[in-house]
């Protein structure tokens, strides 16, 4: 298996960008802990704010330490690119087993990486809406969150605004991070965000791409996230390929 360089938090090195990778992981450890959870999903609002390259190097991040378990899932069943970045095929998946009755265990890819394992998309669906709805989609998360009591798991799905399915998958996982990118990202956006997935654990906000390492002074932001935010100094992600 050979990684996408993108894939920073595998490389071992220290740089600004995998440590802002493992401050976003002592904050989910710390969470989890305190809360009991263990089913992460990570979304966008809209396409092409770096949600695949970021919940994947959060997952790699994770997986550094050595008492944790990953498993990262690639949920974009519209748009899959998590094979790539792993240097895998797509199938067999996460609808291969929905649909097909694949065995999760061997649609499982190992990574290499500590205990991180990764499930790709599968084939692509050009409606997963209702595949996602469906209690087998439910039953299997559910699986997969009991199965290991001390595993992570990070689910990188479609962005919110365009797309039924992530507002459903919202409410099945135990939090949400959001991967917001500068120049893309708008408050009003944002707030169409929080407003379609009402009920959902939102955790927090990653800032993705940032200029400048400090926040932007985004107007009412503050109050209506809370404290739960993350920036990316100087971080680059998802222009040319991962999105």
């Amino acid at each position: 298996m050979t990684l996408d360089p993108k894939l920073i938090a595998a490389s071992g090195f220290d740089n600004p960008v995998s440590e802002e990778y493992r401050k976003v992981k002592e904050k989910l450890v710390s969470l989890a802990r305190q809360k009991g959870m263990n089913l992460f999903m990570v979304t966008s609002s809209v396409m092409g704010e770096g949600k695949t390259l970021v919940s994947a190097n959060l997952a790699l991040s994770l997986a550094q330490e050595y008492d944790n378990t990953v498993l990262y899932i690639d949920a974009d069943l519209r748009a899959p690119c998590g094979h790539e970045l792993f240097g895998v095929d797509a199938s067999p998946g996460l609808s291969d087993c929905l649909m097909d009755g694949v065995p999760l265990h061997e649609a499982l890819v190992p990574t290499g990486v500590g205990r991180l394992s990764f499930l790709p998309a599968g084939r692509q669906l050009a409606n997963p809406g209702e595949l996602f709805a469906s209690s087998m989609m439910r039953d299997l998360l559910l699986e997969m969150k009991r199965r290991y009591t001390d595993r992570y798991i990070i689910v990188d799905t479609a962005p919110v605004l365009p797309f039924a399915e992530t507002r459903v998958l919202s409410r099945m996982v135990d939090g949400v991070l959001l991967v917001a990118r500068e120049n893309l990202a708008t408050i009003s956006g944002l707030g169409k965000t929080q407003e379609a997935i009402e009920g959902a654990n939102v955790l927090g906000v990653i800032y993705n791409d940032a200029s400048h390492p400090a926040w932007p002074s985004f107007p009412g932001y503050g109050n209506r996230y809370g404290s739960n935010r993350y920036g990316y100094g100087n971080h680059r992600s998802g222009r040319n390929g991962a999105e």
